[in-house]
């Protein structure tokens, strides 16, 4: 009896261990780009931020955070401006361009 008992908790130990290294595999598969288990909500290294020229980096293990909100222009925009603003402007030269919303520029009056 005794050899019994000793073979079927050999036998089931054998289970075990089977089990455990199947589920630690599928464990270590599993994983997301930062280490958790969890679906990131984006993709680490892809693009972000207004102008696309940031990138997802993990925050912790199960999250990912934009690392930067840059932008390409002096008006908070993407698209390069014709005019600086602050540059001369106007008939005179004695007026300046101003941001006119974050993708263009106006002179900023008509010194005559």
């Amino acid at each position: 009896m005794l050899t019994m008992r000793t073979f079927i908790f050999s036998f089931l130990s054998l289970i075990l261990i089977s089990f455990a290294s199947e589920l630690s595999a599928q464990t270590e598969d599993s994983q997301n780009s930062c280490g958790g288990i969890r679906q990131l909500e984006h993709i680490v290294g892809s693009s972000c931020g207004p102008c696309n020229v940031d990138e997802y980096e993990c925050d912790g293990r199960e999250s990912v955070v934009c690392d930067g909100s840059t932008t390409l222009n002096e008006c908070e925009g993407c698209d390069r401006l014709r005019n600086d603003p602050g540059e001369s402007c106007g008939p005179c030269g004695e007026d300046e361009y101003v941001c006119d919303g974050r993708e263009s520029v106006v002179c900023d009056g008509s010194t005559t």
